[in-house]
């Protein structure tokens, strides 16, 4: 694993590393008031003001969504290595993380599509079209009948 960034936004504590794929990272963090939330940094390098303006749109789009499939955004930022997105967490586990070795099994390959089309329903419902759908931008609920879209890239 790359190294993990340095938390810009204050009352954070990183608790856990749910993805680091090309330089990019969701983390979960325990907020100082005792909840979580989710943390998407993208690098600055190269693609700074691009990454920069991602976060910044991811932000504006999650606040005009108001929609269950997208977590609310608390904050957009940036530190000297990483711009980054804030976000209500709401629980479960990304998709890839879910899967294993064998694949799923029937059910959990049924539960997650309706979860995910359901998703999909609310958020193109507020006009929004995701261009990253994979499973490891898909948070599942632990009960695989929920989706969430915690990094809006459109």
């Amino acid at each position: 694993m790359r190294r993990v960034p340095v938390l810009r936004a204050s009352g954070l504590r990183l608790a856990e590393v749910l993805s680091d794929a090309g330089g990019r990272f969701l983390l979960r963090c325990s907020t100082a008031g005792g909840g979580s939330a989710l943390v998407l940094c993208l690098p600055l390098g190269e693609y700074g003001s691009r990454n920069l303006a991602r976060c910044r749109l991811a932000f504006d789009l999650g606040r005009a969504a108001d929609c269950p499939a997208v977590p609310r955004p608390h904050e957009a930022g940036r530190s000297a290595t990483f711009a980054d997105l804030v976000v209500e967490d709401p629980g479960g586990r990304l998709l890839s993380a879910l899967i294993p070795e064998s694949g799923l099994s029937l059910d959990h390959l049924f539960e997650a599509t309706l979860a995910i089309a359901a998703a999909l329903r609310h958020v193109h419902r507020k006009g929004i079209l995701l261009r990253d759908l994979r499973p490891e931008t898909v948070l599942m609920s632990a009960d695989w009948t929920s989706a969430f879209f915690p990094t809006l890239d459109q």
